[in-house]
Protein backbone atom coordinates (compact mmCIF):
# COMPACT_ATOMS: atom_id res chain seq x y z
CA UNK A 1 0.00 0.00 0.00
CA UNK A 2 1.21 3.56 -0.76
CA UNK A 3 2.16 5.94 1.96
CA UNK A 4 -0.09 8.75 1.84
CA UNK A 5 2.84 11.01 2.04
CA UNK A 6 4.29 9.80 -1.48
CA UNK A 7 1.72 11.88 -2.83
CA UNK A 8 3.39 14.78 -1.60
CA UNK A 9 6.57 13.94 -2.52
CA UNK A 10 5.87 13.49 -6.36
CA UNK A 11 4.59 17.22 -5.95
CA UNK A 12 6.68 19.26 -9.33
CA UNK A 13 8.43 22.02 -8.02
CA UNK A 14 8.65 23.89 -11.51
CA UNK A 15 5.04 24.36 -10.45
CA UNK A 16 5.64 26.16 -7.55
CA UNK A 17 5.04 29.81 -7.98
CA UNK A 18 6.19 33.13 -5.85
CA UNK A 19 3.89 33.48 -3.15
CA UNK A 20 2.14 37.57 -4.00
CA UNK A 21 2.04 38.41 -0.49
CA UNK A 22 4.68 36.77 1.79
CA UNK A 23 7.54 36.49 -1.41
CA UNK A 24 8.35 32.58 -1.00
CA UNK A 25 7.99 29.73 -3.34
CA UNK A 26 4.74 28.02 -2.75
CA UNK A 27 3.81 24.68 -4.14
CA UNK A 28 0.61 22.97 -5.99
CA UNK A 29 -2.44 23.06 -3.72
CA UNK A 30 -0.98 25.89 -1.56
CA UNK A 31 -2.86 28.90 -0.37
CA UNK A 32 -2.12 32.00 1.06
CA UNK A 33 -4.47 32.87 4.01
CA UNK A 34 -4.83 37.00 4.30
CA UNK A 35 -6.10 36.34 8.08
CA UNK A 36 -2.87 34.46 9.40
CA UNK A 37 -0.28 35.70 7.12
CA UNK A 38 1.00 32.66 5.58
CA UNK A 39 0.60 30.25 3.02
CA UNK A 40 -0.94 26.42 4.17
CA UNK A 41 -0.28 23.24 2.15
CA UNK A 42 -3.71 22.08 0.63
CA UNK A 43 -5.47 24.96 2.03
CA UNK A 44 -9.37 24.35 2.47
CA UNK A 45 -10.59 27.61 4.39
CA UNK A 46 -9.77 29.72 7.02
CA UNK A 47 -11.89 28.82 9.93
CA UNK A 48 -13.41 31.45 12.16
CA UNK A 49 -14.55 29.36 15.12
CA UNK A 50 -11.22 27.42 14.93
CA UNK A 51 -9.51 30.77 14.39
CA UNK A 52 -7.15 28.10 12.36
CA UNK A 53 -6.70 27.60 8.61
CA UNK A 54 -7.83 24.15 8.32
CA UNK A 55 -5.37 22.58 5.71
CA UNK A 56 -2.68 19.15 5.10
CA UNK A 57 -2.45 19.26 9.04
CA UNK A 58 -5.50 19.50 10.48
CA UNK A 59 -8.27 18.31 8.35
CA UNK A 60 -8.77 15.10 10.31
CA UNK A 61 -9.47 17.07 13.30
CA UNK A 62 -11.43 19.51 11.37
CA UNK A 63 -13.36 16.89 9.90
CA UNK A 64 -13.98 14.59 13.22
CA UNK A 65 -14.91 17.94 15.42
CA UNK A 66 -18.37 17.49 13.04
CA UNK A 67 -18.65 13.76 12.83
CA UNK A 68 -18.27 13.86 16.85
CA UNK A 69 -20.47 17.09 16.70
CA UNK A 70 -23.05 15.47 14.88
CA UNK A 71 -22.86 12.32 17.30
CA UNK A 72 -23.26 14.01 20.38
CA UNK A 73 -26.60 16.13 18.97
CA UNK A 74 -28.02 13.12 18.01
CA UNK A 75 -27.78 11.54 20.81
CA UNK A 76 -29.54 14.58 22.31
CA UNK A 77 -32.14 15.09 19.51
CA UNK A 78 -32.75 11.57 20.46
CA UNK A 79 -33.12 11.31 24.19
CA UNK A 80 -34.10 15.32 25.42
CA UNK A 81 -37.61 14.89 23.80
CA UNK A 82 -38.32 12.72 26.91
CA UNK A 83 -38.10 16.06 29.03
CA UNK A 84 -39.87 18.00 27.04
CA UNK A 85 -42.99 15.45 26.41
CA UNK A 86 -42.61 15.18 30.80
CA UNK A 87 -42.42 18.84 30.91
CA UNK A 88 -45.74 19.13 28.65
CA UNK A 89 -47.58 16.77 30.48
CA UNK A 90 -46.98 17.91 33.93
CA UNK A 91 -49.55 20.38 35.51
CA UNK A 92 -47.20 21.80 37.61
CA UNK A 93 -44.38 22.58 35.40
CA UNK A 94 -44.28 26.54 35.09
CA UNK A 95 -44.41 27.93 31.28
CA UNK A 96 -40.90 29.51 31.69
CA UNK A 97 -39.74 25.43 32.08
CA UNK A 98 -41.69 24.40 29.29
CA UNK A 99 -40.71 26.85 26.63
CA UNK A 100 -37.12 26.88 28.24
CA UNK A 101 -37.39 22.70 27.20
CA UNK A 102 -38.54 23.36 24.01
CA UNK A 103 -36.21 26.33 22.97
CA UNK A 104 -32.94 23.89 24.19
CA UNK A 105 -34.63 21.41 21.68
CA UNK A 106 -34.63 23.45 18.93
CA UNK A 107 -31.41 25.22 19.84
CA UNK A 108 -30.61 21.49 19.79
CA UNK A 109 -32.10 20.47 16.02
CA UNK A 110 -30.56 23.78 14.41
CA UNK A 111 -26.97 22.77 15.36
CA UNK A 112 -27.72 19.08 14.54
CA UNK A 113 -28.93 20.43 10.34
CA UNK A 114 -26.32 22.58 10.22
CA UNK A 115 -23.71 20.18 11.63
CA UNK A 116 -25.36 17.80 9.07
CA UNK A 117 -24.57 20.02 6.14
CA UNK A 118 -21.50 20.49 7.01
CA UNK A 119 -20.42 16.96 7.09
CA UNK A 120 -22.20 16.58 3.62
CA UNK A 121 -20.23 19.54 2.37
CA UNK A 122 -16.72 18.35 3.45
CA UNK A 123 -17.17 14.60 4.00
CA UNK A 124 -18.22 14.51 0.06
CA UNK A 125 -14.69 16.85 -0.59
CA UNK A 126 -12.56 14.11 1.25
CA UNK A 127 -14.01 11.49 -0.80
CA UNK A 128 -12.83 13.23 -4.13
CA UNK A 129 -9.81 14.74 -2.93
CA UNK A 130 -10.55 18.16 -3.25
CA UNK A 131 -10.55 21.58 -1.11
CA UNK A 132 -13.83 23.90 -0.58
CA UNK A 133 -11.56 26.64 -2.73
CA UNK A 134 -10.44 24.09 -5.68
CA UNK A 135 -14.32 22.98 -5.27
CA UNK A 136 -15.40 26.79 -5.45
CA UNK A 137 -12.87 27.78 -8.19
CA UNK A 138 -14.60 24.43 -9.84
CA UNK A 139 -17.85 26.23 -9.53
CA UNK A 140 -17.07 29.07 -10.23
CA UNK A 141 -15.17 28.55 -14.02
CA UNK A 142 -17.39 25.80 -15.05
CA UNK A 143 -15.72 26.33 -18.31
CA UNK A 144 -12.65 25.45 -17.46
CA UNK A 145 -12.93 21.47 -17.87
CA UNK A 146 -10.53 21.63 -14.82
CA UNK A 147 -10.25 17.43 -14.09
CA UNK A 148 -9.36 16.77 -10.88
CA UNK A 149 -5.86 15.60 -11.10
CA UNK A 150 -5.64 14.67 -7.04
CA UNK A 151 -8.54 12.10 -7.61
CA UNK A 152 -6.61 9.09 -6.39
CA UNK A 153 -10.06 6.74 -6.04
CA UNK A 154 -12.48 7.06 -2.83
CA UNK A 155 -10.45 4.91 -0.53
CA UNK A 156 -7.26 6.18 -1.46
CA UNK A 157 -8.64 10.20 -1.11
CA UNK A 158 -9.77 9.34 2.07
CA UNK A 159 -7.37 7.45 3.29
CA UNK A 160 -4.73 10.63 2.56
CA UNK A 161 -6.47 12.51 5.49
CA UNK A 162 -7.41 9.70 8.19
CA UNK A 163 -4.75 7.77 7.71
CA UNK A 164 -4.12 4.19 6.40
CA UNK A 165 -5.26 2.46 10.09
CA UNK A 166 -8.19 1.94 9.71
CA UNK A 167 -8.19 1.54 14.20
CA UNK A 168 -7.04 5.11 14.15
CA UNK A 169 -8.98 6.42 11.60
CA UNK A 170 -11.64 8.04 14.14
CA UNK A 171 -9.13 8.94 16.63
CA UNK A 172 -8.13 12.68 17.09
CA UNK A 173 -4.13 11.49 16.49
CA UNK A 174 -1.71 12.33 13.38
CA UNK A 175 -1.57 9.12 11.73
Amino acid sequence: DDDIFDNFLIIDLTKAVLCNTCMRYKVERTHHCRICGKCVLKMDHHCPWLANCIGFNNHKFFLLIQFYGFLASSIILLTYWKVIYYNFNKESTSLLKCWYSLFVYSCNLCLFLFLLWLILVNWKLVFFNLTIIENSDKERFPNSKALNIYDLGKYKNFCSVFGGNPLLWLIPIQS
